[in-house]
């Protein structure tokens, strides 16, 4: 499916234009086709400022926590199965990606509570690395 058919599916076009030049309602991802589409979007400073500034307002109890949460928010679970962290054992890099190091950014620029790079890496290794064990549909 092309591009624009995914776009008009998921309404990520809206009558008015983004003030910020980065549309949101393309979350969670869901395809690679997505997942190349953001990382070019991404290119432009404004734009991973952009997201940055809003992933980083996602709080939590704990660095797994906020870190789990962005995720979550970014990534469809059963899509995020393609991905570990630095792209081992035949999956995607996620951690390599401009998406992937806007969500580092953001979770070590939380607003709710320190988090350092370390913990972000291991909690995003941790969420990717245990979406393997889920059964589909499953929360």
């Amino acid at each position: 499916m092309k591009w624009m058919d995914l776009a008009l599916q998921k309404k990520i076009f809206n009558d008015e234009p983004e003030q910020d030049g980065f549309n949101f309602e393309i979350f969670p991802l869901t395809s690679m086709l997505e997942f190349e589409e953001v990382n070019d979007q991404l290119k432009p400073f404004h734009a991973r400022k952009s997201l940055k500034e809003k992933l980083a307002v996602i709080g939590g109890k704990s660095p797994a926590s906020v870190v789990k949460k962005i995720l979550k928010k970014v990534l469809d679970k059963e899509f995020g199965k393609q991905f570990s962290w630095y792209g081992g054992r035949g999956n995607c890099s996620l951690g390599s990606s401009l998406l992937g190091k806007i969500i580092l950014e953001s979770a070590t620029s939380s607003k709710t509570l320190p988090i350092t790079e370390t913990d972000a890496i291991d909690a995003a290794m941790s969420w990717l690395r245990h979406l393997k064990d889920k059964k589909t549909n499953a929360n």
